[in-house]
């Protein structure tokens, strides 16, 4: 049997803040605000300590994407109808600039791959050979192959090069974004891994960074990079640090230093980005704090009012602080015009979800949790959020997208519909079974030092997680927490080894 790890603890914080951007509901909602659309997508769009992808992935943070800016003419080629290239002249010229572009990487087993891509795709040499310089051609051919990706082997960066970046490129981009200053120490080595991304893709050689130090702040290099960042334009992932510029940070600069040292004393070394450990470095953080709106801003601020500026804590204490700052991600503070939001929803839910209605406190939780998410993350307005009341129409724009969004599956958003089998279908498990398994949970899972775990360790709503079914937790686990109160046992309930 395969340990559930205590409880694998699912991604219960993505399913409770029911696919917390609402993709489909947002779209059609006027409300949303500034901050909305400076989120590169719903899918970056989620940075937290308990495993969702940061935003400042890699020190490029949402801007992995800024590397676009330099290939956008390659797009008008992808159009073009087949002139009659073959595929051997294009993998031969791939070949050659594997030396220029990825030296590490194999030759033969790049050209083989390199046939085997073209061979696939009509469109492959066509395309391949209206790319002149070779990051161009290698760029391309390692997006359109898994196999050409993997053998081509970037050369090391050179020492200094992306540094040297980072740095001349974080002065123009103060330059022409002064509130950029709110990254503090933080602006070169974003700048420095927005460089490294560039570099890793091909669309900048080792070469081509030489002298950047000295560079002017239209320089080519430059220049184009800073104005993806700062101006929306028809690309959807340009304009990220719009907002930033236009109207300054998103969360006071008092609040982020204090987040953000907190942050880098509890966040273990070690800890991977997935699991937020990017949020370990200052400069990172700061950036992040600053200017997207990934993490409510709420959030930022829980994590500082659980501490006192000073010397850090420690052994126990410092437990029990970091604790305190890793539960502001997954139960931020609710917001207080959530509260009658999340009453008249649930009025609404259970209109068109009547099977909900023995679940009535958990869908009202779920519910006011989700606004108070989306309200944090500025894809609800307050204000608007704040005329919702008990008479409002269940049709109402903030209302109805949400209802649907739980109940109804979508082809935009992936996690939507979390409640339609129940709602169609009635519940996934007994009842008798889930109060069972429930009261067997609660009492392990305080063993357990997982904020995600939260969800389970209430009775009320883990009842209506096992009702509602997860995919996590299929019928058979829940029977298995069922059987035996020992925790133990109940720990050991999992899927068979594969």
């Amino acid at each position: 049997m395969k340990s559930i790890g205590p409880v694998d603890v699912l991604v219960l914080g993505a399913i409770l803040v029911g696919s917390v951007l609402l993709t489909g509901c947002i779209e059609d909602n006027p409300q949303k605000s500034r901050s909305a659309d400076a989120a590169v997508s719903a899918e970056d769009a989620a940075v937290e300590i308990d495993g969702q992808q940061s935003a400042a992935d890699g020190g490029a943070t949402d801007m992995a994407s800024a590397s676009d800016v330099l290939t956008l003419d390659m797009m008008a080629v992808m159009d073009a109808e087949p002139s009659g290239p073959n595929c051997d002249g294009v993998c031969s010229r791939l070949t050659e600039c594997r030396a220029e572009i990825c030296p590490m990487g194999d030759g033969p087993a790049l050209a083989a791959a390199c046939a085997a891509a073209c061979g696939e795709n009509p469109a492959f040499a066509a395309v391949a050979s209206g790319l002149v310089a070779c990051q161009d051609l290698m760029a391309f051919a390692r997006q359109q192959s898994d196999d050409i990706d993997a053998l081509c082997v970037d050369a090391p960066v050179e020492e200094g090069g992306c540094a040297f970046y980072g740095v001349r490129a974080a002065e123009c981009l103060v330059e022409v974004c002064p509130n950029a200053r709110s990254f503090d120490v933080g602006v070169a080595p974003y700048m420095q891994g927005i460089c490294e991304n560039l570099v890793a893709q091909g669309n900048f050689s080792l070469e081509q960074l030489r002298g950047i130090e000295q560079a002017g702040c239209n320089d080519p290099r430059i220049g184009p990079v800073l104005g993806f960042l700062t101006t929306r334009g028809e690309h959807p992932a340009s304009g990220g640090l719009e907002s930033l510029c236009t109207d300054g940070p998103l969360v006071p600069d008092e609040t982020c230093e204090t987040a953000c040292n907190r942050l880098g004393i509890c966040i273990p070394e070690g800890t991977s980005d997935d699991d937020g450990g990017q949020l370990r470095d200052y400069g990172t953080c700061r950036t992040t704090c600053a200017s997207f709106p990934n993490i409510s801003p709420l959030v930022w601020g829980c994590i500082a009012d659980t501490v006192e500026m000073g010397p850090p804590p420690g052994g126990q204490e410092l437990l029990a602080a970091c604790r305190d700052a890793f539960r502001c991600f997954s139960n931020p503070p609710t917001i207080e015009v959530c509260v009658p939001y999340g009453a008249r929803s649930t009025e609404c839910l259970l209109e068109t979800c009547a099977n909900a209605a023995p679940h009535r406190e958990a869908v009202t939780k779920m519910l006011t949790d989700t606004c108070t998410q989306l309200v944090g993350n500025q894809f609800f307005d307050e204000e608007a959020v704040g005329t919702v009341g008990p008479e409002s129409p269940c049709d109402h724009e903030l209302i109805g997208g949400m209802v649907q969004n739980f109940t109804m599956e979508n082809a935009v958003d992936p996690n939507a519909g979390f409640l339609m089998g129940l709602c169609t279908d009635g519940p996934a498990n007994e009842d008798a079974i889930c109060d069972q398994a429930c009261t067997h949970l609660g009492p392990c899972l305080e063993l357990v030092e997982d904020d995600d775990a939260d969800a389970l360790r209430d009775h009320g709503m883990c009842s209506f997680l096992c009702a509602a079914g997860v995919d996590e937790l299929p019928p058979e686990r829940w029977a298995c927490f069922a059987e035996d109160p020992a925790c133990p046992q109940v720990f050991a309930c999992g899927p068979d080894d594969e």
